[in-house]
């Protein structure tokens, strides 16, 4: 990165904003520029809590996914167990009837 990037940009770095090969540019750029570091150190608190809760949400809506995976998962293998369980009680039982 040539130029120092704009507040903006320093701003969506230390939100995690921005895709991982700006972040790597701008993380590389701060450390070679002592006035950028010191703009992304001044940025206010609350700029970074906006990246902890995109980070957050984004980690909520891959436990969701996963819970329903796995919940899919687990209605499938106990029908499927359910319904060998019953089959081969229904066969003792017609078995036992004769």
């Amino acid at each position: 990165m040539s130029r120092c990037p704009t507040r903006i940009a320093l701003e969506r770095y230390a939100a995690a904003l921005i895709e991982d090969d700006e972040t790597r540019a701008i993380a590389a750029h701060i450390e070679a520029c002592a006035a950028c570091a010191r703009a992304v150190a001044a940025l206010p608190a609350s700029v970074a809590l906006v990246g902890e809760l995109q980070q957050l949400e984004r980690s909520r809506a891959v436990s969701a996914g996963v819970v329903d995976a796995l919940r899919t998962a687990t209605a499938a293998s106990t029908t499927g167990f359910l319904r060998g369980a019953s089959g081969s009680r229904g066969d003792t039982e017609a078995r036992s009837l004769d």
